[in-house]
């Protein structure tokens, strides 16, 4: 019940703020924080089936949660934790049907590099920025702090795949206008296709490349990317031609062949007999 979900989480939030002072058995921390993680996930699940969350149970449970992601993210000795509350957090925003403003208040200081800096932050601050690009649209500030944590995660062979779920999750938001910034994001990823491609990064900047296709279509694709060189969207899809067959996963490869369909169907002379004939081997 929603009163027994509230109490359950009262004491495991006064449980985990008595631990801050003494944080020493790490197996026990972590399933204190999943416990957490459980109750929340029930929110979503008690306003029956069809009905969506029940967001007066879900404010009931922000009062005991919000003071605890103060206590840990304000102490460097608890720098541990920030992971879990990075995941807590996204979780609730994931619930929300529009952000309150408390919400929207804290998001500018997930930008701040240091944050960044911890390699044990960056997997769940990733997944809280995917949280906030599908409930918010970005000011121009905002939107070019995102783009600089883009451009570091996609330099690295460690973190790439997490920076493109990052340019994914802005173009499936669909609510922050990326036209201005389109050159300069094809730019820094075909330097990176060119210059040190992984296995990794050539699978994830195919299915990015077919799911913009998908949302924006053919034409506005190849314009933006013949807009840096002319022909560079031909010469693109010679380069990832060989990687569609081995695209796995069911929305991946849905992803990459609704795209292929639509490169397909272009006008007669966009592209060539061999790479029309490539493309239609190829498929996923």
């Amino acid at each position: 019940t929603p009163e027994l979900t509230a109490e359950c989480m009262k004491h495991a939030c006064g449980k985990l703020g008595r631990i801050c002072k003494n944080p020493t058995n790490s197996n026990f921390n972590h399933y204190m924080f999943e416990t957490v993680a459980c109750l929340i996930r029930s929110v979503g699940e008690a306003g029956g089936a069809g009905q969506g969350c029940n967001l007066n149970l879900l404010r009931n449970l922000e009062q005991y949660l919000f003071p605890l992601f103060k206590v840990v993210l304000g102490e460097d000795d608890l720098e541990d934790w920030q992971p879990y509350i990075f995941q807590i957090w996204s979780q609730l925003i994931e619930l929300q049907e529009k952000l309150p403003e408390v919400y929207t208040q804290i998001f500018p200081p997930l930008l701040n590099p240091v944050l960044w800096e911890r390699g044990g932050n960056r997997v769940a601050l990733v997944r809280l920025l995917q949280a906030y690009l599908q409930k918010q649209q970005l000011a121009p500030q905002q939107l070019l702090g995102v783009l600089g944590i883009f451009q570091k995660l996609i330099a690295s062979k460690a973190h790439e795949q997490q920076g493109f779920y990052i340019l994914n999750a802005l173009v499936e938001g669909g609510s922050t206008d990326l036209g201005a910034h389109l050159a300069q994001i094809w730019s820094l990823l075909c330097q990176r296709l060119q210059t040190s491609p992984t296995p990794k990064f050539t699978k994830h900047f195919l299915i990015f490349l077919a799911f913009f296709i998908d949302k924006h279509g053919v034409s506005v694709v190849m314009n933006s990317l013949d807009s840096l060189q002319q022909g560079l969207f031909l010469q693109i899809l010679e380069v990832l031609a060989p990687n569609f067959s081995s695209i796995t996963g069911d929305v991946e490869i849905k992803i990459v062949c609704v795209a292929l369909v639509k490169i397909l169907e272009c006008p007669p002379g966009v592209l060539s007999e061999p790479l029309f004939s490539k493309l239609c081997k190829k498929r996923p």
